[in-house]
């Protein structure tokens, strides 16, 4: 095959009017034109993210056969073949440019509304009603008795002395709030650590008691890594419900405008108590609890629970809830013009860091739905 039939082709795989018949053509001379192509690694950072996302959109048309609308849909690409087609594409934009030099970013690009994805922060609310605003370019602050400091070791409140700061905290409770596109984490006076995602508020005190409960409210979601102390019981409220342990990993997301509470365990054991409802959980389920019933689901995805603490989405649920998750991150308001089918599942991956469009575009590949960004506002459409 020539090259400039193959970069024919490109152009309909790209456009999504490709035939089969010609996505096999073009990927069966695969290894004869890549090794010509640039390396990934050497393509400009702007080049890059236009690239992902043409390829997406070329995948997405000239692959997924799939009907229009089906109860489940997948966003997951097939490996060989995205592979395959990231490296053309790439060759195919990279031919195109170099063959116009003078054509300016301004020309090819579309510049579409946008917004950022969300960033590390949080205030810190203390016991006589301060208000501390958490530095954005940290990740996290550590507490203990005596000072206040990010994980990093700097002060939270520079030029501030331990005893100011003992004086101010010492024996009272401290409230930590994420806002939307907001996350943060916080290392407790008895070694327990907390991630807190977007709309999150995490009541404990300073210094937990010698003897009894270590006890912590939550309000939204939170990944908890418990310091085990067996004479010290760790205990989360949230909502109507209560979660006990003496040292494990668990995730918790209860928030307020979502029907169900989620707690998921994924090392040691817990205990779930729910009005007159009382379970241990095993690694690998998880406790949903709507309206004090109780329902316990195994072999759970974790890697899907702690997608958002570990900086990507990873959806398996209908269009209400991943916009739930968009709203809290992207720090939107969501507005619908149509009524989501809830049977209609998407399921896939994306990083936290990529701006709202290169979600909103996969969701629109893959589903009879459409996205207007007005401001802070996404209007969902058909």
């Amino acid at each position: 095959m020539q090259k400039t039939e193959l970069i024919s082709i490109a152009a309909r795989v790209s456009e999504g009017t490709a035939s089969e018949q010609e996505l096999a053509l073009y990927l069966y001379h695969l290894n004869g034109y890549v090794k010509e192509f640039p390396v990934w690694e050497e393509v400009p950072q702007s080049l890059q993210e236009e690239l992902q996302d043409q390829q997406r959109l070329a995948i997405f048309n000239a692959i997924d056969k799939t009907p229009a609308i089906q109860v489940k849909r997948t966003l997951h690409l097939w490996p060989g073949i995205a592979a395959a087609v990231v490296l053309l594409l790439l060759g195919f934009l990279y031919f195109n440019r170099s063959a116009d030099p003078e054509l300016s970013r301004e020309k090819r690009t579309v510049h579409l509304p946008d917004i950022a994805p969300g960033q590390n922060g949080a205030s810190l609310q203390l016991a006589e009603g301060k208000l501390i605003d958490l530095s954005s370019v940290k990740t996290g602050i550590s507490i203990d008795p005596s000072k206040l400091s990010y994980n990093d070791g700097s002060a939270v409140i520079p030029h501030t002395s331990s005893s100011v700061l003992t004086g101010d905290l010492a024996g009272k409770h401290v409230q930590m709030i994420t806002g939307r596109g907001q996350t943060y984490s916080v290392s407790l006076s008895d070694g327990t650590k907390v991630w807190l995602n977007a709309g999150s508020k995490l009541d404990f005190p300073v210094v937990f008691a010698k003897k009894g409960q270590r006890i912590v409210e939550l309000s939204g979601e939170a990944y908890f890594q418990v310091a085990k102390d067996n004479s010290r019981p760790f205990l989360v409220r949230s909502n109507a419900q209560q979660v006990i342990v003496l040292g494990t990993h668990f995730n918790v997301s209860a928030y307020k405008n979502e029907k169900l509470m989620k707690t998921t365990l994924l090392e040691g054991s817990v205990k779930i108590l729910a009005g007159e409802h009382a379970r241990m959980l095993k690694p690998g389920e998880q406790a949903r609890i709507s309206d004090q019933h109780m329902e316990i689901i195994e072999n759970i995805d974790l890697d899907e629970v702690v997608a958002w603490k570990n900086g990507y989405f990873k959806f398996n649920e209908n269009l209400e809830e991943i916009m739930n998750k968009i709203s809290r991150w992207y720090n939107v308001d969501v507005e619908y013009q149509i009524k989501p089918d809830p049977r209609l599942v998407f399921s896939g991956r994306i990083s936290r860091k990529r701006n709202v469009s290169g979600i909103l575009k996969m969701l629109e590949y893959n589903g009879d739905v459409h996205f207007k960004i007005e401001g802070r506002k996404i209007i969902v459409t058909k």
